[in-house]
């Protein structure tokens, strides 16, 4: 409930990690992350040196006795909720911090505070192999966001490849994660952003990862099934997250894989509707829209794709009912802004439509589409 209220710093206070997992407080615990992340705000990162070479992290001075046994189901999904509420304050922090910025050139990204922290208490339990599938998750996701954090410090590194290093240890942790528990989508567009990020196709992306290798270790047939129905999804996904050349390979998967099984699924279909767009079939892109539509009437994802299409075949008719429908729906959101941007454009009235663009990226900056 806490979470649900964005009250993160105490949602994570709420949960005694220390005592779930045996921790002696005296000797440097959880509590060091906390008050990492409730560091002064006017310190630029706000995150702390680091250690001297060779020295453990402050968390895992007290690891004789937390180390020895595996961890509970109690005690994981402990470790995961106070973990993944912490990382979600510093989240949050970070669009604080935002906000004090104007909308000028000048934007920052910014950066969440409790990284480091969370970086440095989860370590030592991923080294001894104490995470589940989820903790994997969220230790993954730590590994990848400190990656942007940490660019390559001349250009010989980035011909070396030092560049992608953090990616590589998120690769590894995600995928371990993904293998854990398969059911986890979110660990899966994950590691499908640190694929993009390595510049690694769908099939190298699989065997680096080590997919391949999970479905063969998979215990029973309904395991094998599950893994690869989700294998399918990700490389679909990746493909079209590369969709330079590769918009055949996620429309075969899609058609091969995924349609037959999930034939009324709004997803499934959508995802045939963007692979189309990207190989420029518009045709059949609206005709897979007009389809989805039907299925899912309120349904407003990819929209603005949906008008991208109709505005290159220059249907105004069918633009201007998509822009009444996406009004009706929901006005305020990106999608509905392009549609009705891409409308107004059509029809030759580019102020209003750049007014409409501009109120998507207010409403969310990282729309592509505006």
């Amino acid at each position: 409930s806490l979470m649900d209220c964005g009250e993160f710093c105490r949602a994570a206070s709420t949960i005694d990690i220390d005592k779930v997992l045996g921790l002696d407080q005296s000797k440097g615990s959880a509590q060091d992350v906390q008050d990492q992340l409730m560091a002064d705000p006017s310190s630029p990162n706000s995150c702390p040196p680091p250690p001297p070479p060779g020295s453990p992290p402050a968390s895992c001075s007290s690891s004789v006795g937390w180390m020895s046994t595996q961890l509970s189901k109690t005690a994981q999904m402990a470790l995961f909720l106070w973990s993944y509420s912490t990382f979600l304050a510093g989240e949050k922090r970070k669009d604080d911090e935002r906000l004090e910025v104007p909308d000028s050139q000048d934007y920052i990204a910014g950066v969440n505070p409790s990284l480091q922290a969370l970086e440095d208490f989860l370590r030592p339990l991923y080294e001894k192999g104490r995470l589940d599938g989820f903790n994997l998750y969220i230790f993954g996701v730590v590994l990848k966001e400190r990656k942007q954090l940490v660019p390559p410090a001349s250009n010989e590194e980035i011909e070396e490849g030092v560049g992608i290093i953090s990616s590589c240890n998120a690769l590894k942790v995600l995928s371990e994660s993904v293998r854990a528990y398969p059911l986890n989508w979110s660990a899966w567009l994950d590691l499908a952003e640190v694929c993009v990020q390595a510049n690694l196709d769908p099939e190298v992306a699989s065997q680096q990862a080590g997919i391949q290798d999970g479905l063969t270790e998979a215990a029973d047939h309904e395991e094998v099934g599950l893994r690869g129905i989700m294998q399918s999804f990700f490389l679909q996904h990746l493909a079209l997250a590369q969709h330079v050349h590769h918009e055949r390979t996620a429309l075969d998967i899609l058609e091969a894989d995924l349609l037959p099984l999930f034939p009324r699924s709004p997803y499934v279909k959508a995802q045939v509707a963007l692979a189309n767009y990207h190989m420029r079939n518009f045709d059949a892109t609206h005709q897979e829209f007009e389809e989805l539509a039907a299925l899912s009437p309120y349904r407003l994802d990819l929209w603005d794709i949906y008008s991208d299409a109709l505005f290159v075949k220059e249907s105004k008719a069918d633009l201007s009912r998509l822009a009444h429908t996406a009004v009706k729906v929901d006005k305020y959101r990106p999608e509905t802004c392009c549609v009705v941007g891409n409308y107004y454009s059509l029809k030759g009235k580019h102020e209003r439509a750049v007014e409409y663009f501009q109120r998507a990226l207010r409403l969310d900056r990282r729309f592509l589409s505006a």
